[in-house]
């Protein structure tokens, strides 16, 4: 009988050795391993390193100077529906200052 306890207790410590690992470890391993591969990398080829992080940034400004030369539908569309609201606020900033100053200008 002892030793079907001590199986299933066993057992229950391997199960809840194993959910640690699934549940904490794992999920910390996916974050941490990425970012010493890269520390390694910059820390072992530093000149490449800086070369590549500068090309990065060339290319993400390429990109957007390219998009903001080409932009597309939808991007148009929101840009008109901008400025339409800009020209309702204004209208609406206009009307209270023209208020405000009626208000006002019985006070002088």
């Amino acid at each position: 009988m002892f030793i079907i306890v001590a199986i299933f207790g066993l057992c229950l410590v391997f199960w809840y050795i194993l959910s640690f690992i699934w549940g904490r470890v794992i999920p910390a391993l996916i974050f941490i391993v990425p970012i010493l591969y890269v520390l390694g990398f910059v820390l072992d080829h530093p000149f490449w390193a800086l070369l590549l992080v500068l090309v990065a940034f060339l290319g993400w400004g390429a990109y957007l100077n390219y998009r903001k030369a080409h932009p597309t539908a939808k991007m148009q569309q929101q840009a008109i529906k901008d400025q339409e609201k800009a020209a309702e606020q204004a209208d609406t900033q206009r009307v209270i200052d023209a208020a405000d100053k009626a208000l006002h200008s019985d006070d002088k």
